[in-house]
């Protein structure tokens, strides 16, 4: 079963498919700066995925080199729409996220995707990297205290975004644990949005 908070149906242009975005989804609702839904930055990753993999008939292995470029804040009523094209490259693919149909066309988001052996990383550091990192640290945040010190910058999250569970800092080192938080929206994707929204704001 796919994501409840968008779907992928196709779009104008060769090579482009749409992404609605539901009226009232969690991901402008449970992510607010200041008075406004914004749609997270790693939501166009998800939706820049899925996109890609039905484009190219292929599973997607990685993305580098991704900007993001202006907002999408949550319309005041209705879906948002946002349209997702994909250009094949020598070493892999290319996306690009946009809305506002073809005439001047925002772009929100872009990067390379990577492909095949394209997306091979090294070993993962393992148990004892992080018993060093902890070893480092001699200060803690718990759960209610980071979301408390974000919301005093302006950045409000509901429940369905909050899987951030707490930070240790040291000098040079910060640890910090998450879990994917549950709701009715929530299931489906390969890259979800509130995980790797929970790893940028223990940024």
């Amino acid at each position: 079963e796919g994501p409840h908070w968008y779907e992928l149906t196709p779009g104008s242009a060769p090579r482009s498919l749409t992404a609605r975005i539901a009226e009232g989804a969690s991901v402008f609702t449970d992510h607010t700066v200041g008075q406004h839904g914004v749609l997270p930055g790693a939501a166009y990753m998800e939706i820049a995925r899925a996109a890609a993999a039905q484009l190219l008939g292929t599973a997607i292995d990685g993305m580098a080199h991704v900007v993001w470029l202006r907002p999408l804040l949550a319309p005041a009523r209705g879906a948002a729409e946002l349209s997702i094209s994909v250009e094949e490259t020598a070493s892999g693919a290319r996306f690009s996220v946009t809305s506002g149909g073809e005439g001047a066309p925002v772009v929100h988001c872009e990067g390379h995707l990577l492909l095949g052996q394209s997306g091979a990383q090294g070993p993962w550091p393992g148990a004892d990297a992080l018993d060093a990192a902890l070893r480092d640290t001699d200060a803690a945040l718990d759960r209610e205290a980071c979301y408390a010190r974000l919301q005093d910058q302006q950045l409000a999250y509901g429940a369905t975004f909050r899987a951030l569970l707490g930070v240790r800092s040291g000098p040079a080192v910060a640890v910090a644990e998450y879990a994917r938080p549950e709701g009715p929206e929530v299931g489906g994707e390969v890259l979800p949005p509130a995980l790797l929204d929970g790893v940028l704001q223990s940024v």
